[in-house]
């Protein structure tokens, strides 16, 4: 799976960008990147909602680095959380 992780920095959907993708300071983009990336479409999936919809691509692009994530849900399933 390392093998398909590329280090892909530079213009794309912020909403979805792992925060080492979008620190130029971090040297390494792994396959945890990946692993983010999908659990925001899973957060879409099950929210209905598009990740940070109310953030401007900037306020994204520079606070997920510093912790900034999505809420889950109160009402979602057990599982899911």
């Amino acid at each position: 799976m390392a093998e398909l992780t590329k280090d892909h920095r530079g213009p794309s959907n912020v909403f979805y960008q792992s925060p080492e993708e979008l620190d130029e300071d971090i040297a390494e983009i792994s396959p945890k990147s990946d692993i983010y990336s999908f659990g925001m479409i899973v957060w879409e999936l099950f929210s209905n909602k598009q990740p940070f919809e109310n953030r401007i691509n900037h306020n994204v692009m520079f606070n997920v680095p510093k912790g900034l994530r999505e809420k889950i849900p109160e009402d979602w399933p057990r599982e899911l959380r």
